[in-house]
């Protein structure tokens, strides 16, 4: 990789653009492990998450994590802009997991890390939307339909706001507010609050985008927010240039997870593994 395109990367980095060398080391690095290891109680105590008392005690460890890695990838990010400037390393840097204090290029690979592991918190938070919406499709298709935020990080004004308004809506109220920025797939609006159930059993569920400045005119955000509420709650168009709607196709949805687990140990065997899925689909899997 070119040190230009170093220098002005932003986007993810994909693995398959890396030297052996480097891949080997990003996969090998602690962080790697330490997180693969948390991955694992994320999940285990996700699945244990039933009422709202649950699931806020559960966002309330994954923000923890996530708004470390954000910050932890921050620090990191001022120690190479230094040392591209030729300045020296700075008296507060962090202290390097693996390398060379002194070589820019393990900076860089520990920022390489950093960010794969909030993106793998963020799959955690995507997760956790799912259980929270009860499976329901409908929701990630329609929140899902903008850019990405970039990194939560508490030097964002945005998120502190979003934040207090989520541990306000528990204290108050006793309502779980799930935070948008905590997942890779919720992109419109950024909380979504689950009102405790009605004598019917119905729950309501509230899509807010806040605003820091109650001044401030009306944003795209906020369009784009009460475009995805309309089209949950009165089928109306889908945020985006295409005049997308919800429809109804009536055929069940159902995850094949035996097929995909059998793909995955035929293909660590024999490499590349093909197999074929009820309704005239095919599966692809590679080691």
């Amino acid at each position: 990789m070119a040190e230009s395109e170093l220098q002005n990367r932003t986007m993810p980095v994909m693995l398959t653009d890396m030297p052996p060398d480097r891949l080997d080391a990003l996969v090998k690095h602690p962080f790697h492990r330490e997180t693969g290891e948390r991955l694992v109680s994320f999940i285990s105590d996700l699945r244990q998450c039933h009422g709202p008392e649950d699931f806020v005690a559960f966002q309330e460890r994954l923000l923890v994590a996530t708004l470390a890695a954000s910050e932890a990838r921050a620090q990191r990010s001022r120690v190479i802009k230094r040392l591209r400037r030729g300045a020296r390393l700075p008296a507060d840097a962090p202290e390097l997991a693996v390398g060379d204090p002194y070589d820019i290029e393990d900076w860089r690979l520990e920022s390489d890390v950093l960010e794969r592991v909030g993106r793998q918190l963020r799959s955690i938070g995507d997760a956790m939307a799912w259980r929270a919406f009860g499976y329901d499709r409908r929701y990630i298709l329609a929140l899902r339909r903008n850019e990405s935020p970039g990194p939560m990080t508490l030097s964002k004004e945005g998120t502190v706001h979003e934040i207090q308004f989520a541990q306000e809506q528990w204290s108050e109220h006793r309502r779980f507010a799930m935070l948008h920025d905590l997942t890779n797939c919720l992109r419109i609006g950024d909380v979504t609050v689950f009102d405790n159930p009605r004598e019917d059993g119905e729950q309501e569920i509230l899509l807010h985008e806040l605003k820091t400045n109650p001044r401030r005119r009306e944003s795209a955000q906020l369009i784009r927010t009460r475009m995805a509420a309309d089209a949950l709650h009165t089928n109306g168009p889908l945020s985006g240039h295409e005049k997308a709607h919800f429809f109804a196709t009536g055929v069940p949805y159902k995850a094949h997870l035996d097929t995909l687990r059998d793909a995955f140990a035929f293909a660590h065997q024999d490499g590349l593994k093909t197999m074929r899925v009820p309704g005239q689909r095919g599966l692809g899997a590679s080691p």
